[in-house]
């Protein structure tokens, strides 16, 4: 929409001033999934989570110059929190769009469907087209919006509210407006090892966590041993992490071994690389276990779990367990299980749903851990982890090498297998951080969304804007308001509506002019009005398109 105001000293007065369409904040969630980041790849990979990111008349523009916005009918434009990351090269140097980047941003700032006649209301942007982004919601059936401009004037955007996700190299933390994580671990090997849901958030600013636990106990037949490994044998790598910054997420790329000496002069020796995601709300942990030579180490048993610990010890502070298996609990337990370094006696063993989606819950006045986990058939038995007592572990007495961290637990949750373990060992979960005391039902929500995802979201264009506006001027002769304005070209125009006023007074249409319906040449329209009285008055025209 083009609004002109004309000012002239005389009998006329008129000033010429070319407005877009209003930039007002965008706030509501519209596709409900407040935690779920939508990621736009270049990769063709099936198991990818994100679209073939094609946008050629966007290459090698400076990454300042794309912006990433959402739309509302009734509030306008919003530019959203959004990065631009080289991920196959961990290159935080290159600073051009290409092939190799993905955009991320958090589905719930997807707007609604903008129509080809709403732009932004930076004017450099109509050089370029723009890109749309579909993200459809197969819980809800909803689809939500984003759209990708370019710009020759990067400073005329507003910063956004980001999210702020970022690295502290002093005191080794990941830092989000939601959570601090301590990455470092006691052996620097970038397991947990401090966990703070600020004030801001919900939580009590404290430090409520020991460390995340893992447990491989087996064998080796050849020589007759048992082996016992845990989260201190995970060794880091010789190579140093590699990490992408940004906004709405942050990437280390650990390299990591497992090493542990069988026997004098014996020792396994694996090397591999692990990939953490960070985002506002939580961080994704995947580990990978190489293969193992059943012929050389038999593995019976496998835990993963995280022990609270820290302010929890010390303060008067209210922290349950859940978890969505408590429909199989005894009744003293249907309302939570208390985290207070008691034991808690006829809660085990629980089976998980395997295969199939599990959460488990510590929460309190100190904040909420949320674990999500997509648990697989490894081994005979997929069970729950729990432990809430001085001394000792959960684990079977033959697979029990004692505890670790600060060798006490105090809630200590996750997953266990049993039996039969054999193949890819993938120990995998997301870990959402959130304020004091989380209902399950709301915990049950976050899983649903987890187990169905967004599709793989969609990018359509380039989409242009229907007519290029070159310029609208105004002179006055005698009583008369000469009007001329000029496009660049046009797609699919029906014509313009001039429209005028005084202060006020309601706009009127005084003449209807008709387009050239599509074109690539420039278009010269010209009209005369006679307003009739001496006084300010103020033009403007509204752009028609051929299906109304």
């Amino acid at each position: 929409m083009a609004i002109i105001k004309f000012k002239q000293w005389g009998m006329y007065r008129f000033l010429f001033v070319l407005c877009l369409f209003a930039l007002t904040p965008v706030r509501a969630n519209f596709l409900g999934r407040t935690f779920e980041p939508v990621i736009i790849t270049n990769v063709e990979d099936p198991s990818t989570p994100g679209s073939l990111l094609r946008m050629p008349e966007f290459n090698g523009l400076a990454l300042n110059r794309i912006k990433v916005y959402a739309y509302s009918a009734t509030a306008g434009w919003r530019l959203i929190p959004f990065q631009i990351d080289n991920v196959p090269h961990f290159d935080e140097n290159d600073d051009v769009f290409d092939g190799n980047d993905e955009i991320v941003f958090i589905a719930k700032d997807c707007g609604e469907w903008a129509p080809a006649g709403q732009w932004v209301g930076d004017v450099s942007s109509l050089n370029y087209p723009r890109y749309q982004v579909s993200v459809f919601d197969p819980l809800s059936g909803k689809t939500g919006y984003v759209y990708i401009y370019a710009t020759d004037n990067p400073e005329w955007h507003s910063e956004p509210e980001s999210y702020f996700v970022r690295y502290d190299a002093a005191t080794d933390n990941i830092i989000s407006n939601y959570y601090e994580l301590g990455a470092g671990g006691p052996v620097d090997n970038g397991n947990v090892g401090r966990v703070v849901i600020p004030e801001s958030a919900g939580g009590m600013g404290l430090d409520f966590v020991d460390v995340l636990k893992v447990r491989l106990a087996g064998s080796v037949p050849l020589l007759g041993r048992d082996v016992i490994l845990d989260e201190n044998d995970l060794q880091r790598g010789e190579s140093a992490p590699r990490v992408i910054t940004g906004p709405v997420r942050y990437i280390r790329k650990w390299y990591l071994k497992l090493y542990y000496e069988i026997a004098p002069g014996i020792a396994y020796d694996a090397n591999f690389d692990v990939t953490l995601q960070y985002f506002p709300y939580f961080f994704g942990f995947k580990l990978p276990i190489p293969e193992l030579d059943q012929s050389y180490v038999k593995v019976n048993y496998a835990r993963i779990s995280l022990d609270l610990g820290g302010a929890l010890k010390d303060c008067d502070c209210v922290t349950q367990m859940f978890s969505s298996i408590m429909g199989d609990w005894p009744e003293k337990y249907q309302n939570g299980v208390t985290i207070d370094n008691t034991n808690d006696p006829d809660l085990l063993p629980r089976a998980l749903m395997a295969p199939g989606y599990n959460w488990w819950m510590q929460t309190g006045d100190l904040g909420t851990i949320l674990t999500v986990s997509d648990i697989s058939k490894i081994g005979s038995k997929q069970e729950l982890y729990y432990k809430d007592s001085p001394s000792g572990t959960n684990d079977p007495a033959a697979y029990d090498g004692g505890d670790t961290g600060d060798n006490t637990s105090w809630g200590d949750t996750g997953v266990k297998f049993t039996d039969n373990i054999s193949g890819q060992i993938n120990l995998a979960a997301n870990y959402y951080f959130l304020g004091a005391h989380i209902p399950p039902d709301s915990a049950e929500k976050i899983m649903q969304q987890m187990a169905n995802p967004l599709a793989k979201p969609v990018v359509s264009g380039p989409i242009h804007v229907p007519v290029e506006l070159a310029f609208f001027s105004a002179r006055t002769v005698d009583s008369m308001v000469q009007m001329t304005w000029l496009t660049a070209s046009e797609t699919n125009n029906l014509g313009f509506s001039l429209q005028r006023r005084q202060t006020g007074t309601d706009w009127q249409v005084i003449a209807f002019i008709k387009g050239a319906g599509t074109t690539t040449r420039a278009q010269s329209y010209s009209y005369s009005d006679s307003p009739g009285t001496a006084g300010e008055y103020f033009y403007r025209l509204k752009q028609t398109d051929l299906d109304g």
